[in-house]
Order: structure tokens, then C-alpha cells, then sequence
């Protein structure tokens, strides 16, 4: 019989067909603390992104800086950091929904770049250990920082290309650690340990930034 917790919370439970079902649901409920501690692991682990308004002057994070939304009449549509400040070009810089949708855009283009060039950064150690680089697939999660798919495919947040390089680092390590280990056992801890020594403060301060 062997109890795990996988990165969504869920408790599999793997026994023989013979097993008898009050010994399995007695084990599991001896097990109930040390589920309970991965789980509320896994609770953590999902972005409680804050809703934005998307307001002229309202601070947006980009790679762990803060900066001020503004916006300018042009006649090309563009996104660009200007000291400290977010500058939106657009044509009709007033309505809100234009402007959340050019940044949004933006967003998702600068996290594809850069959450690939970082992917292709720490992956090395783990090409050493003969796992193909993982397809990369940057999409708007709302529950999760990241995930790694059956099939192979990494799954990160676009959200995470507002926190600092070495946050993106994390979250990319912790899911590249399941090439190995699918969940959350001790064998992945010690993987993930030796790949990232500093682990738990690069978590913390995601946490503190974003959460």
C-alpha cells in the first residue's frame, strides 16, 4: 500500500485488489497528519494573484520591480518600462479594457521569452540525468505557479515574469524535479535540495512578492 499527495492537493491511495477496504480507510487515517501537512504544502503553492483595475497610476510588478501604469495617444500600439513607470501607446489611451488588453498581451510575451531563456538556464542538470528538454507552455493560471503535464509538457504561469529571476528559477526547478519524482515524497524534497540549495528562501520571497 503506498499513500501520496500530487501538486493539486489530491490524495492517491495505491493497494492490492485483495486489500480489505476498513484496513486501507485505518492506515489512511493514521496517515491523516502527514497528508494534512503536504496538502496545505500544495495550498501554498497557488497564486492568489491580486485583482488589477488597470487605473491610470496603479503599480504593476515586472521581474520583482514595481511600476507605474501610464498611457500616451500614438498611432502604434506599444508596451515599454520607462524609469518607473509602465508606458502604454495606444489609440485610445482611456478605455480600460483596451488598455488591460495591451498589457495583458505584453505580459505574455515578455514571461514566453524570458521563462524560456531561464527553462533553458537551469535545465542542464537535469539533461545530465537523460530527460529531454520539456515542451514550455506559458498560459494564464489562476490556481497554480506551475505543473508538469503526464505527457511532459511544462505548464507555468504567465503571472510568475512579475516576480524576480531567481522566482521564475524556483518554480521552473520545483516542476523540472518531477521528471523524476511525480509527487511530493521525500525523494523529491532530496532532488530538489540538491538542485536548488536555497530553495525555501527563493520560495519566500515568490510568496512575499506575489502572494
Amino acid at each position: 500500500m503506498s499513500i501520496t499527495v500530487n501538486p493539486h492537493g489530491d490524495v492517491i491511495v495505491r493497494v492490492p485488489n485483495v486489500a480489505d477496504i476498513e484496513e486501507v480507510i485505518e492506515r489512511v487515517a493514521k496517515r491523516g497528519g502527514w497528508i494534512s501537512y503536504h496538502q496545505m504544502n500544495a495550498e501554498r503553492w497557488r497564486p492568489r494573484t491580486p485583482a488589477r483595475t488597470y487605473e491610470l497610476g496603479e503599480t504593476h510588478l515586472f521581474l520583482g520591480r514595481q511600476y507605474r501604469l501610464s498611457a500616451e495617444i500614438g498611432l502604434a500600439q506599444s508596451v515599454k518600462t520607462l524609469g518607473d513607470r509602465i508606458v502604454l501607446t495606444m489609440h485610445r489611451p482611456n478605455r480600460i479594457a483596451e488598455r488591460k488588453a495591451l498589457l495583458d498581451g505584453w505580459y505574455l510575451t515578455q514571461a514566453r521569452e524570458i521563462i524560456g531563456k531561464r527553462l533553458d538556464k537551469v535545465f542542464e542538470p537535469f539533461a545530465v540525468l537523460d530527460h529531454p528538454l520539456p515542451r514550455l507552455i506559458v498560459r494564464d493560471l489562476t490556481h497554480r505557479w506551475g505543473s508538469l503535464t503526464s505527457r511532459g509538457n511544462l505548464v507555468v504561469s504567465r503571472h510568475i515574469v512579475r516576480a524576480p529571476r531567481q522566482c521564475i528559477d524556483y518554480v521552473l526547478v520545483h516542476e523540472l524535479c518531477h521528471l523524476e519524482h511525480r509527487n511530493h515524497g521525500a525523494e523529491f524534497w532530496n532532488l530538489l535540495d540538491r538542485m536548488m540549495p536555497d530553495h525555501q528562501k527563493r520560495k519566500a520571497r515568490l510568496e512575499k512578492i506575489l502572494l
